[in-house]
């Protein structure tokens, strides 16, 4: 989404019309989204995780750098515009759509690409007490943004 996002931004800059993908409450809500990726990465997936070669040069730029660079680039230039605080709805909403994925794919595949959804190995409980968690920590992240946007927005345009 990142990758998609940044080479749209640059297609369309200095243009007149851009395409709604572009839009300020999209680029927060992929700013959430790969920040989640960084932190459910580097906290619960990396210690798993050893690639070596080409794999591991990917890693460090897919789950360290290129979250970091989004979000303070997101911090630098994303305040020209005032986030509403329901914006978290929508931004849940792919959350809710990428887990139910997930979820069907690995009950038909029998892979899950992450531990704490994987029902191979783990329980119904202990998925919902993930997923609870999980969600209660990217709705938490996405208000701080929106209040972090506002914030900063009003006191830019004072």
């Amino acid at each position: 989404m990142v990758v998609l996002w940044l080479t749209l931004a640059l297609i369309y800059k200095n243009r007149d019309t851009i395409p709604k993908f572009l839009a300020s409450p999209v680029r927060g809500a992929i700013t959430l989204y790969i920040t989640i990726t960084f932190i459910v990465f580097a906290t619960v997936l990396a210690p798993y995780y050893h690639p070596t070669g080409l794999a591991l040069y990917n890693n460090y730029v897919s789950h360290y750098f290129l979250p970091i660079a989004f979000i303070i680039d997101w911090l630098i230039t994303e305040m020209e515009f005032e986030y509403k605080w329901n914006y978290i709805i929508y931004w849940s909403f792919y959350l809710l759509f990428y887990l139910n994925y997930t979820l069907i794919r690995g009950y038909f595949t029998g892979f899950y690409p992450y531990l704490f959804v994987n029902l191979n190995s783990i329980s119904i409980l202990q998925l919902t007490i993930n997923i609870i968690i999980l969600m209660c920590i990217a709705l938490s992240l996405g208000l701080v943004y929106i209040y972090v946007n506002r914030k900063i927005y009003k006191k830019k345009n004072i």
